[in-house]
This record gives structure tokens, C-alpha cells and sequence, in this order.
């Protein structure tokens, strides 16, 4: 999307807490779902991968897409850093959360 037409954020760096915040979420959205689908803890593997390489590596994909598929948005590697410290603050807070789940018995 062509963002120039867009108005100023209210905030100095707004989109690298944006980032941060979007990639914490999708590294929970990833072990929720893995979680959800075995209905029990996942391992340190599994958990890992999924909440933070594949978050990584997507961050890092878009950014390249942004600096070489477009004309009008460029790759920043800030975004791509908020991106890995959203995606490892998501990551440690999922490793806490599945330490701590409890699935009942069926």
C-alpha cells in the first residue's frame, strides 16, 4: 500500500512499537494454534520455530519484498530489528505460558 498520503503518527518511531507489538502478536497466534491443535504443551522445538524462526524469517521476507518488489516503500532494517525483538518478546512470553498450562483429562 502507498503510504505517502497518509498522515503524520502522533508519535516519533510509532511504527517500530507497531511492529513490535504485531509480531509478538503473530508469534502468539502461532503457538496458540499449535497448542490448541495437539491440546497439550508443546516442545522447546516446536515452540521455538513457531514463535520465533517463522516470525523472523517472515519479518525479514517482507522487508526484502518491500526494498526490492516495490517503487514506492523501502526495506528498513529497524523494522526488521523491532521485528525480531517483537518476535522474541512473544516468544518468551509463549514459553511461559505453555511451562504453565494444565490440560485436564478427557
Amino acid at each position: 500500500m502507498n503510504t505517502v498520503d497518509l498522515p503524520p503518527s502522533p508519535m516519533t518511531n510509532f511504527d517500530k512499537v507497531v511492529h513490535t507489538v504485531m509480531f509478538m502478536g503473530l508469534a502468539g497466534a502461532v503457538f496458540f494454534d499449535e497448542t490448541a491443535y495437539f491440546r497439550k504443551k508443546t516442545n522447546f522445538r516446536r515452540l521455538f520455530f513457531g514463535s520465533f524462526i517463522y516470525p523472523v524469517a517472515f519479518g525479514g521476507w517482507i522487508e526484502l519484498m518491500q526494498e526490492y518488489c516495490t517503487s514506492y516503500r523501502a526495506g528498513d532494517w529497524n523494522d526488521f530489528l523491532f521485528d525480531v525483538i517483537g518476535a522474541f518478546c512473544g516468544g518468551i512470553i509463549c514459553w511461559i505460558i505453555n511451562r504453565r498450562i494444565i490440560f485436564p483429562a478427557r
